[in-house]
């Protein structure tokens, strides 16, 4: 851990992303990512999702009490964990870029939330199978048009619908 808060180099002229993911609804990480963001001073974190573990809304009210990152600065593409009510809660606090291109000094960032929410209802792998496909070519033809730097979603599996459109892909 020590070496993941080593201050870097430096990076005059660079833009910065700190890419965290995976919290599920865990205090610590917020206040963890709150340090980051204060020892490397990103231009922005990018979260790709699963902010939440059950997708309840009472996971978001004590969460972000430890997230010290203004809410310009906090994009989220959100994971199959968040249901669509907490992703409208958590709107409040932090930036949802789902199917939307951000500006982040010149670096244009392009994030999907997930098309499917896993946590509480059961579904067939062919259900979240064709879920993927569709959202997945929604994704290809918006990557198409818009030629982002870099794309943020969630599952890796989502990546592939952008191999050789986007620069880069954070999952």
């Amino acid at each position: 851990l020590e070496t993941l808060t080593t201050p870097l180099e430096d990076t005059t002229g660079d833009v910065t992303i700190l890419h965290v993911s995976d919290i599920h609804s865990n205090p610590v990480g917020f206040a963890w990512v709150s340090q980051l963001a204060k020892r490397f001073a990103p231009d922005v974190v990018v979260d790709s999702g699963d902010v939440t573990s059950f997708g309840y809304d009472a996971e978001t009210e004590s969460l972000l009490e430890t997230l010290d990152v203004p809410r310009e600065q906090y994009l989220v593409a959100y994971g199959n964990h968040d249901a669509e009510s907490v992703r409208e809660k958590l709107n409040e606090r932090l930036s949802g870029i789902d199917r939307r291109v951000v500006d982040v000094r010149g670096v244009q960032v392009l994030g999907w939330d997930d098309p499917t929410f896993t946590a509480q209802e059961g579904s067939s792998n062919a259900e979240l199978r064709a879920l993927y496909e569709k959202s997945g070519a929604e994704l290809r033809l918006r990557c198409e048009k818009e030629l982002p730097d870099v794309v943020v979603v969630h599952n890796p599996e989502m990546a592939r619908y952008v191999d050789g459109c986007a620069k880069s892909v954070i999952s």
